[in-house]
């Protein structure tokens, strides 16, 4: 069904392989990032999530910094499940990205892997759209719970530095 000419099949394998967690399904998934059918690559990287496996990190961090908007926001909450901290640095990165649904995976997926490194970008975050998900994951990373105050989180990020 993976290699089937109907791309609804694929992808309906694909989000199968995920449901069944099974680690032999690993090679497979990565492969189907490239799919020609962006949401049967959608269903790949959120496959490659529920599998947890490090081994996909790489994959997925290409797929979040390549050219296909429509992906990225999977591969970000893909790597937020399976909680590497290579993920940290590309993730900071789509969180400054324009796109709103990027920022929104970004901001958990870094909540999910407790980034302190994300802590002053997602305290910027509270500015903009994704600023409930960028709270949430403050909440998440510092055990802190000031809402989606900018001002508040500003006032503790300068306090903790000196």
């Amino acid at each position: 069904a993976l290699h089937d000419e109907n791309p609804y099949v694929r992808a309906y394998a694909a989000a199968s392989l995920g449901k069944l967690r099974d680690p032999s399904s690993l090679a497979h998934l990565i492969t189907m990032l490239n799919d020609e059918e962006t949401f049967v690559q959608t269903y790949a990287a959120e496959s490659l999530g529920e599998l947890r496996d490090r081994k996909a990190v790489e994959p997925l961090i290409e797929v979040l910094e390549g050219s296909n908007t429509d992906v990225k926001p999977s591969a970000a909450w893909a790597l937020g499940k399976i909680n590497d901290p290579r993920a940290e640095k590309p993730l900071i990165d789509a969180l400054r990205d324009g796109e709103p649904g990027l920022q929104i995976s970004a901001a958990g997926a870094l909540g999910s892997i407790r980034s302190s490194l994300a802590v002053e970008p997602l305290i910027l975050s509270l500015k903009g759209l994704c600023c409930l998900e960028a709270a949430e994951a403050l909440k998440m990373i510092t055990s802190l719970d000031f809402g989606s105050d900018y001002e508040t989180w500003q006032r503790w990020w300068i306090n903790i530095g000196d």
